[in-house]
């Protein structure tokens, strides 16, 4: 009886650790609830905000936060915010982690940059009925030549321009798609994919044209973490490691194509 009962201590004993486990495996930051801002403008189809206020943030980014951040019981809050709070919190805080950034030097001196989450096509557009005076192989020093505008806290240093020459006009995309229809912008400057998912939900969505910009390559975006958060390197190993992880997998695309 002693034996089978001294057995039965050490199965209920490994059973204890087996389930201690992962919980003792977990890291001090996976123990905390991270704070992650998105703009409220929207980033379809990485990050859809709806006017609804008890609307679930949804979008690519939610289906990866379910993989990296769930999947390994790492609590984490979606706070909507304009971009401008967002870039600032995410400095001075209490947000962690900012969302759908492209880098620039200011950028990476501010924050902790991840490796890139996914890459986007810099593009500009015009209202059709301009588009002659917009020809198709146009020069980047041309198109500097116009008016050229953008939405407000974007960079678009990666699209060859100076931010302080481009007329940030609006936060919203529609906005900006509104004023080059009407010819109060020469062109706009854009993501390719987000301006196409945009433009499915735009009145008029037949009255542009859309190029390259010339000479640029495919612009990688971030995300970007607050550097005075005390756990911020292993946060970046972390999302790297899953990234790379989802990616190679080829779930990433297959999430994706969910939304194109």
């Amino acid at each position: 009886m002693s034996g089978i009962s001294r057995g039965k201590r050490y199965c209920l004993l490994f059973l204890l650790v087996a389930v201690s486990l992962p919980l003792l495996a977990r890291e001090d930051w996976q123990q905390e609830t991270l704070i992650i801002c998105s703009e409220d403008a929207g980033w379809p189809p990485y990050s859809f905000v709806s006017p609804d206020e008890n609307a679930k943030f949804s979008g690519f980014s939610h289906d990866l936060f379910e993989r990296i951040f769930t999947a390994h019981g790492i609590e984490y809050l979606v706070e909507i915010k304009p971009w401008k709070r967002c870039l600032q919190e995410g400095i001075a805080g209490p947000v962690h982690l900012v969302l759908d950034a492209a880098s620039n030097p200011q950028r990476a001196r501010d924050y902790l940059l991840t490796e890139p989450i996914y890459s986007l096509k810099p593009v500009f557009f015009t209202a059709r009925e301009h588009a002659l005076a917009v020809q198709k192989n146009v020069s980047i020093d041309q198109l500097k030549s116009l008016i050229a505008c953008g939405q407000k806290g974007y960079t678009y240093t990666n699209f060859g321009f100076d931010n302080s020459l481009v007329p940030r006009v609006s936060k919203d995309l529609p906005k900006l798609l509104d004023l080059v229809r009407l010819g109060r912008c020469d062109v706009g400057l854009g993501r390719d994919e987000i301006l196409r998912a945009e433009l499915k939900n735009y009145e008029w969505p037949d009255q542009f044209y859309i190029s390259e910009i010339p000479d640029t390559a495919l612009e990688p975006f971030y995300w970007m973490i607050n550097r005075k958060f005390d756990f911020a390197p292993a946060l970046k190993k972390h999302i790297d490691e899953q990234v790379q992880r989802i990616y190679q997998s080829g779930e990433a695309e297959l999430l994706l194509n969910r939304y194109f």
